[in-house]
C-alpha cells in the first residue's frame, strides 16, 4: 500500500517548459458556478428533448425487466474495481487489463477500445446528453456481460440501441426546483388511483450526486453496486507522456459473418479498427491564430494542465471526500500526484486490487485540506443534510455568513414547511402554523466555530504546503 499522496515533483521535459507567466494551481480558483451554469444552458434543453423521446422505451423496458432501478441490481462483495478516465497514461496501462477480473467502469467514449483490446467492461457509465450508440457501435455488445448505467436524457439512439441490461439513475444538482427533481422525476412514475386519490410510485428512485464529469458518477455508482477498492486509471487530468488524450479506438469496419457456398461453416470476419491519436502541443496554433491551449496552469505535481481539467480534478477529490471510498490512482505523474495514494497498475493487477486500507480519517483531512487550499470548503452538519460544499473568496467572512444564514433555516418535520428567521432567534419547538402538529427543527444543525477552526487548519496548512513547492522550484 501507498503510505499517503506522492510527494516528489515531477520534472516536466525540455518541450514543456513554461514561463513565469503561466499561472500555478495555487494561484487558479476555478469557479463552479461558472463552469455550471454554462453546461446547464447547453445541455439542459437536450436532456429535457431526449427524456421526452427516451420515456416510452425506458417505461417498457422497466416493464419487460431489461431495465431497472440502479438500487434494484444485486450488489457484488466487495469486489475491487477500476474506474478508467482519459489521460495519456492510459495507453500505458491498458496493456494490464486483460489480466483483471474485478468491475471496470467506463464511459461510453472508452468502450471500443476496451473491445479492441479484448477487455470486456462490467460498466458503461453514459452521463452527457450527447453519450449516443455512434460512439460504442461496430461490436456485438449482446454477445457481452456488459450493463449501461444511464439516466434518462442520453441521447435516444443509445437507447433505442443497447441490447444488454441497464440500470438507471436520475441526476441530482442540489435543487429541488431542476428538472431532474421535478419534470423527470414526474414522468418516471407509476400513477394508481384516480382525480381525488392518485398514488405516484417511482420508478427510478436512485439519485446519484452531479459532480461536473463521468468518473465521480462512476464512483458513486461503484459504490451503490457494493464494490470494493476503487483504482483511478488514466486519471491524470494533464498533458502526460506528450498526449491530450488517451490513444482511442474506432471501428472503421464493421465485423460480419460470411456465409461460404455448399457445407462449409460460417466465417467471422473480426472488424478493422482505426487508432485515434491525440497528442499536445502547448504552441498549437488554431486556423486563426489563437492558441489551442489559452489557460495553461502548471499543477502541484508539476504536470501542465489547463483550468477545465484542475475543475474536474477539484470534483474528483470532492467526489472521494462525499463517498470515503478505498481509492488509488495509478497515474504517477497526474495532477492529483500530491493529493491521492498511488499505485503501479503492475501492481494492482498482480494483487487484483487487494490493498491494505488507510483511515477513513485521512480521507477525509487528506481531500478537505485540498479542496481548502482552492477555495472551496466542507462544512460539516451535526444533524442534518450532513455536508455543504461551499466556494469562496474570503472563508472568515463569507463561510461565517453563509452558516449564520444556514442556521436560521427551520423546518416542519411533519408537513415540510420551510421558514427563514431574520435574526438568531431560536425557533426550534415552536409549534407549525401551517399543519399544527408539527415542531419546528433547524434545517441545519451547524456547529459554526468547530467548522471554523478546522477550516483555519486547513489553510495554515495550503499556505506552508505553498511555500514548500514554490521553494521546490
Amino acid at each position: 500500500m501507498s503510505d499517503g499522496p506522492i510527494t516528489e515533483t515531477v520534472q516536466m521535459d525540455e518541450e514543456h517548459n513554461v514561463d513565469s507567466s503561466i499561472q500555478t494551481e495555487a494561484q487558479v480558483r476555478s469557479e463552479s458556478d461558472k463552469y455550471n451554469s454554462g453546461t446547464m444552458q447547453k445541455q439542459l434543453i437536450h436532456e429535457e428533448h431526449n427524456t421526452a423521446y427516451n420515456h416510452p422505451i425506458i417505461v417498457q423496458r422497466l416493464k419487460a425487466g431489461t431495465a431497472r432501478d440502479l438500487a434494484d441490481e444485486p450488489k457484488v462483495d466487495k469486489t475491487p474495481a477500476l474506474i478508467l478516465f482519459s489521460g495519456g497514461s492510459l495507453d500505458r496501462d491498458i496493456k494490464f487489463l486483460p489480466q483483471w477480473k474485478g468491475g471496470i467502469f467506463c464511459s461510453t467514449s472508452h468502450a471500443l477500445t476496451l473491445m479492441r483490446y479484448g477487455i470486456e467492461p462490467t460498466h458503461i457509465v453514459a452521463l452527457d446528453p450527447f453519450c449516443t450508440w455512434d460512439e460504442i457501435k461496430g461490436v456485438d455488445w449482446s454477445k457481452t456481460r456488459t450493463k449501461l448505467i444511464t439516466q434518462p436524457g442520453v441521447w435516444p439512439t443509445l437507447i433505442e440501441n443497447w441490447p444488454n441490461d441497464m440500470l438507471l439513475f436520475r441526476q441530482n444538482i442540489g435543487r429541488q426546483d431542476s428538472f431532474y427533481a421535478t419534470t423527470q422525476k414526474h414522468m418516471f412514475t407509476e400513477r394508481t388511483g384516480f382525480r381525488n386519490d392518485p398514488k405516484f410510485d417511482l420508478l427510478i428512485r436512485t439519485e446519484i450526486t452531479m459532480l461536473a464529469c463521468t468518473p465521480p458518477a462512476q464512483m458513486f455508482a461503484a459504490d451503490k453496486l457494493g464494490y470494493g477498492n476503487i483504482f483511478l486509471v488514466g486519471a491524470d487530468l494533464g498533458f502526460v507522456d506528450n498526449k491530450d488524450r488517451f490513444t482511442n479506438w474506432t471501428v472503421k469496419k464493421e465485423g460480419r459473418t460470411i456465409e461460404p457456398n455448399g457445407n462449409y461453416a460460417p466465417i467471422e470476419l473480426e472488424p478493422e479498427w482505426e487508432a485515434n491519436e491525440h497528442p499536445f502541443d502547448k504552441d498549437e496554433k488554431k486556423d486563426d491564430g489563437t492558441p489551442v491551449y489559452n489557460d495553461l496552469i502548471v499543477s502541484n505535481s508539476g504536470m501542465l494542465t489547463s483550468g477545465y481539467l484542475l475543475y474536474y480534478k477539484k470534483n474528483v477529490v470532492s467526489g472521494w471526500r462525499l463517498s470515503k471510498q478505498q481509492t488509488w490512482i495509478t497515474s504517477k505523474e497526474g495532477i492529483l500526484a500530491r493529493e491521492m495514494p498511488y499505485v503501479s497498475m503492475s501492481k494492482v493487477i498482480k494483487t487484483q486490487g487487494d490493498m491494505a486500507p488507510y483511515p477513513e480519517n485521512w480521507i477525509i483531512k487528506t481531500s478537505e485540506r485540498y479542496l481548502a487550499s482552492v477555495g472551496a470548503f466542507v462544512i460539516w452538519h451535526e444533524e442534518g443534510p450532513g455536508l455543504n460544499f461551499v466556494e469562496c473568496k474570503d472563508p472568515e467572512i463569507d463561510l461565517h455568513n453563509y452558516m449564520v444564514n444556514a442556521r436560521r433555516q427551520f423546518v416542519c418535520p411533519v408537513c415540510q414547511l420551510a421558514m427563514g428567521a431574520p435574526d438568531e432567534t431560536d425557533h426550534a419547538g415552536e409549534k407549525c402554523p401551517r399543519c399544527k402538529q408539527g415542531d419546528f427543527k433547524r434545517a441545519n444543525e451547524i456547529d459554526i466555530d468547530k467548522n471554523m477552526k478546522r477550516i483555519r487548519g486547513y489553510l495554515g496548512w495550503a499556505r506552508e504546503k505553498q511555500a514548500e513547492m514554490a521553494a521546490e522550484k
